[in-house]
């Protein structure tokens, strides 16, 4: 559990784990950090005159608060199936619209990504020996309380071989 005061300046996490069996370069370890979900508008503003006014807005519903990926190996087995359904990629979470290329969704990934609250990160996780790894999760300032999930996916040749979810609770003090 993280508790939240009112001077909290983000925390980082150490998560330790062990495998039964070395990586190979075949091999992928995934770690992925999810936050409680919540609803946002993302606005396009324009000029009418000397006003600036909204003139469109695109509302995105049930969307995760965090979304961190932590990998170790290039992900370069896995096929775009396992990474659409696994949402291994920011490119591939699942928000209202499929396209990454859709402008609203673009504007909400960027604007995540410099809050700190979305994230990929191919340098975090880091082996201590063969089979223990220490994986530096980061909660940035701007994270909301609730329940998240920390869910750890080992691959081999392309394939999911274990997986474990665990829960963490942020909250106020």
């Amino acid at each position: 559990m993280i508790g939240i005061q009112t001077d909290f300046q983000g925390q980082d996490l150490i998560l330790f784990g062990t495998l039964d069996a070395p990586l190979t370069p075949e091999d992928d370890l995934v770690i992925v950090v999810k936050g409680p979900s919540e609803t946002l508008d993302v606005r396009q503003k324009g000029k009418q005159g000397v006003l600036w006014v909204n003139e469109k807005t695109v509302r995105f519903d049930n969307i995760p608060s965090l979304y961190h990926i932590y990998h170790y190996g290039t992900l370069a087995s896995l096929s775009e199936i396992i990474l659409a359904r696994q949402e291994l990629t920011l490119d591939r979470l699942k928000l209202n619209t499929k396209d990454p290329k859709d402008p609203f969704r673009q504007a909400l990934v960027d604007s995540k990504k410099k809050w700190g609250l979305y994230k990929e990160d191919s340098a975090s996780i880091v082996f201590r020996g063969p089979h223990l790894f220490r994986a530096d999760v980061d909660f940035p300032v701007r994270v909301k309380t609730g329940q998240y999930s920390v869910t750890i996916y080992l691959f081999k040749k392309g394939e999911i071989v274990a997986a474990q979810t665990t829960p963490l609770m942020i909250s106020k003090d």
